[in-house]
């Protein structure tokens, strides 16, 4: 390149007057404005594409120079406060630049200068020599020395913005991805859900009992999901909002009087569930696991299928009394969680909710005086039982559960199988307990039983013979004297008839003790049934209801199955007669009876196998003989009206 002074001139403006050159390169940022002759004031040029020009000192005086820069640079002359000029050691001067933004902004601002004064002075531009030469076509390049009018920092700028397109790819990407995420994370959502869905329907069906009959004979039952997935496992029994029923026995029924006054008649069909009266202080069958046991919730759907709508459960006084925490080890407390096993009556309470919310009667027992002893009276002193003792545990019963939440409750049995006493006794005896628990609880109901005192006389299948009562069967003094309450058709007679399987009576056999046919064992069944207690059923004023019935069935061994034809036409009698139907004994397996029929032994069977899942199908077909009771239906929940 050549020398021109208007480029001395320029640089010696830079230095006089603290105005500094901005050399502008507009294919990038200028690498470096070196001074290379420490002599004259010779310069050198570098851009971004390592182009490099070098100009030396010229003659002072132009304040325009024209410039071949081969369209690479144009030059400025701006303030001293907007670029810095550094002097190291070696004479060099850097221009440092804070960001491209501002080399572009200069750049626009110097192109704006040049057609400025390209169209204003032509002329003036012709005059001048042609200083530069390239080796491609030169072109001239005004050059305007001024200071910009305010110093721009960059965080002011606010020109077009150049987006770079991967931006836009990496936000389709990350977008994509988050959709991939949700997506991925919805399906093993679901997936985790539907593998533990499957999981605790696979528990309940492990703990479910078959109901023993086929589709068209088996009730169908909706089964309770709860809120946290759990399949007939209630967290609670939820308060059903039920009405307390009156409960009355008139004309051989049972009547449940609803709150507008509506009579519905209702026969049993129940079973017998034991366990509260012994020691463990809880009813058998609780302990569900992989080998067996089941739960309450189970007991209860599985009664329901069958239609059996009432539930004996056997209490012991003791245990009432002292509050007895039932044996836990019994129970598999998380798959029973909605009982509450604080304590015996807490227990209690659960029980007849678990029962309620399948809408199914309950009838108590005050079965045992304590844990190992039944008692042949309704108290015994000898034993610790007193008569207010045994009245106390009433009061107990009544004010802890006679209530709405406890609906479902017909009344109390008020001793089980008063053996020791005579009829007038155990009727004095009734009264008393009665009369106590309507001051406590008047919807309820009194079940009174027979006694087993003395032998009896009756024509049997034509034949006049003696017998001996069952257990708790003989009500023959009723004809005498009545169990009379101070509150109308509260009574009802329950007494217990049983089969060889509990005593081989003698006249269930011939006189060679061979096994009798099928006339004249019903004939025997009717005759004994009736001399017992049979004939108040006929009387149609108090109603009768089997306390206890059956035994042996299935595993019975006779011939001709003397044992399992005993109950069934014993079912046939109530179905003849009139009764309000009755509890068979018993849905434990654990039930054991002495003969069968060889001799003495021990002989266990219940409407469940030993499992507590398996339904023991004969018993449960037998038992189904009974669904032709008139009247048999599931307790009615009359909703309470909740303002």
């Amino acid at each position: 390149m050549r020398r021109d002074g208007a480029i001395a001139a320029a640089f010696s403006t830079l230095m006089s007057c603290k105005i500094k050159i901005r050399l502008v390169c507009r294919h990038g940022p200028v690498v470096s404005l070196d001074r290379v002759h420490a002599d004259k004031f010779v310069w050198r040029a570098k851009c971004c594409r390592h182009m490099q020009w070098t100009f030396d000192q010229m003659n002072p005086g132009d304040s325009r120079v024209t410039w071949d820069i081969r369209n690479h640079f144009s030059i400025d002359l701006v303030d001293m406060n907007d670029i810095e000029i550094q002097r190291g050691a070696s004479e060099s001067i850097h221009v440092d630049y804070s960001s491209n933004t501002r080399i572009m902004e200069t750049w626009r601002l110097s192109l704006d200068m040049r057609n400025t004064m390209s169209s204003q002075r032509d002329d003036e531009y012709n005059t001048l020599p042609s200083l530069l030469q390239t080796r491609r076509e030169p072109k001239d390049v005004p050059i305007f020395a001024a200071p910009l009018a305010e110093n721009e920092r960059q965080n002011q700028y606010k020109g077009r913005r150049r987006i770079w397109p991967g931006l836009l790819l990496l936000l389709v990407v990350v977008a994509g991805a988050t959709v991939a995420i949700v997506l991925g994370s919805r399906s093993a959502s679901e997936a985790a859900a539907s593998r533990t869905a499957s999981y605790l329907q696979e528990e309940r069906t492990r703990r479910e009992i078959d109901s023993g009959l086929d589709g068209s004979s088996s009730s169908s039952v909706s089964v309770d999901v709860d809120s946290d997935g759990q399949v007939g496992n209630p967290k609670v029994y939820p308060t059903q909002q039920c009405a307390s029923l009156n409960y009355l026995s008139k004309n051989g029924s049972i009547v449940a009087v609803l709150p507008n006054k509506t009579k519905v008649t209702i026969t049993i069909k129940g079973i017998n569930w034991f366990g509260m009266e012994t020691g463990v202080a809880v009813p058998l069958g609780l302990w569900t696991n992989d080998v067996n046991g089941t739960t309450a919730y189970e007991i209860a759907t599985f009664l329901v299928k069958n239609k059996f709508n009432a539930v004996r459960l056997p209490v012991c006084i003791q245990n009432i009394l002292n509050n007895t925490a039932p044996q836990l080890s019994l129970v598999n407390v998380a798959e029973n969680r909605a009982l509450d096993l604080t304590n015996y009556i807490t227990t209690l309470q659960s029980i007849v909710k678990a029962l309620a919310y399948r809408n199914i009667a309950v009838l108590i027992s005050l079965h045992t005086l304590t844990p190992t002893t039944s008692g042949g009276s309704w108290y015994d002193e000898s034993l610790g039982i007193s008569k207010d003792d045994f009245l106390t545990a009433v009061d107990t019963l009544t004010k802890n559960l006679c209530s709405e939440a406890y609906w479902n409750i017909l009344g109390l049995d008020v001793k089980n199988e008063p053996s020791e006493m005579t009829w007038s006794d155990f009727a004095d005896g009734a009264v008393t307990i009665g009369t106590r628990m309507l001051k406590g609880c008047s919807n309820w109901m009194a079940f009174v039983e027979g006694t087993n005192q003395g032998t009896h006389t009756a024509t049997i299948n034509g034949v006049n013979q003696t017998y001996n009562d069952w257990w708790g069967g003989g009500l023959q003094g009723v004809k005498t004297k009545p169990v009379v309450l101070s509150v109308d058709n509260k009574v009802v007679y329950a007494p217990h008839y049983y089969t060889s399987a509990v005593y081989p009576q003698p006249y269930f056999y011939a006189t060679n003790k061979s096994e009798l046919s099928d006339a004249d064992l019903l004939q025997v069944v009717s005759d004994t049934a009736t001399d017992m207690f049979g004939y108040i059923a006929k009387e149609k004023d108090a109603a009768v209801v089997l306390g206890e019935f059956a035994g042996l069935y299935a595993t019975d061994a006779h011939p001709k199955l003397t044992t399992k034809r005993t109950t069934d036409y014993l079912i046939q009698v109530m179905l003849r007669d009139g009764y309000a139907g009755g509890f068979m004994w018993s849905l434990n397996p654990e039930s054991v009876y002495q003969y069968n029929p060889t001799g003495p032994g021990s002989y266990p069977e219940g409407l469940l196998e030993d499992d507590w899942l398996t339904s023991n199908t004969v018993f449960v077909k037998g038992m189904a003989a009974m669904d032709a009771l008139p009247n048999l239906q599931f307790l009615p929940c009359v909703e309470t009206d909740s303002t």
